[in-house]
């Protein structure tokens, strides 16, 4: 009893053990956690996130390194030095998201009993989230999409099918065949929303239907094969 009190902290004991954890390893854990829950854009920030930190955080830093300083840190690299793949300065929302997604690593780690006694994570502000910008495509423009050669049809179909429905990408990446129903010439399709955890149905095309192929086993989803990081 007294060992698993001490685990958990209720004598104020630092668990040494855990302090010797490398927080990139433990980082790169949270990160695969993302990815076997299947929440896919949810993965790819976190994802993306790991890769700016192997730039920043030697693979050797353990816990016990944790601190103020150590926060800020990180923070002026995803706000001063971190580069998009063109070289370009990360935009506010990438520096919203990617920081966000450190700072909850470490607050899992402080709740997890990886860190002494204070949750470094709350004491550095976050970036401002910028207000997104939202495009669109003309008609002629979809058309030329339409026509296009893709390196994988999966993702193109799923694209396409986005813009005939309105579905976003995380509806479309779960979806599964016994969600769409077909009646006769028409098609609607039963889904529960993933942001808003909302039960909604949708009527859809006859071209909109073409794309989800031919029906497979009821628990199969519609677009199988499509990956985030297509």
């Amino acid at each position: 009893m007294r060992k698993a009190e001490y685990v958990h902290g209720k004598f104020d004991l630092e668990n040494t053990t855990k302090a010797k954890r490398t927080f990139f390893n433990y980082f790169a854990g949270k990160t695969k956690e993302k990815q076997e829950q299947d929440i896919s854009n949810n993965y790819g920030n976190w994802f993306s996130t790991l890769q700016y930190l192997k730039k920043i955080i030697p693979k050797n830093t353990i816990f016990d390194e944790v601190d103020d300083d150590f926060i800020k840190k990180i923070r002026h690299y995803f706000d001063n030095v971190a580069r998009t793949k063109s070289d370009l300065p990360l935009c506010q929302n990438s520096k919203y998201s990617y920081f966000n997604k450190f700072k909850a690593a470490v607050r899992s780690a402080f709740d997890e009993g990886y860190l002494s006694s204070i949750n470094y994570a709350s004491n550095i502000k976050s970036f401002e989230q910028a207000e997104s910008q939202r495009e669109y495509l003309t008609f002629d423009e979809l058309q030329s999409l339409a026509k296009a050669e893709c390196k994988y049809d999966v993702l193109k179909r799923a694209f396409l099918f986005s813009c005939l429905s309105g579905l976003r990408w995380s509806d479309i990446n779960t979806l599964v065949w016994n969600e769409v129903r077909d009646e006769g010439e028409i098609s609607k399709i039963n889904f529960s929303q993933e942001k808003t955890e909302g039960v909604e149905y949708l009527y859809i095309s006859a071209q909109a239907r073409e794309l989800l192929g031919e029906r497979q086993d009821q628990t199969d989803r519609v677009f199988r094969g499509l990956k985030y990081g297509m």
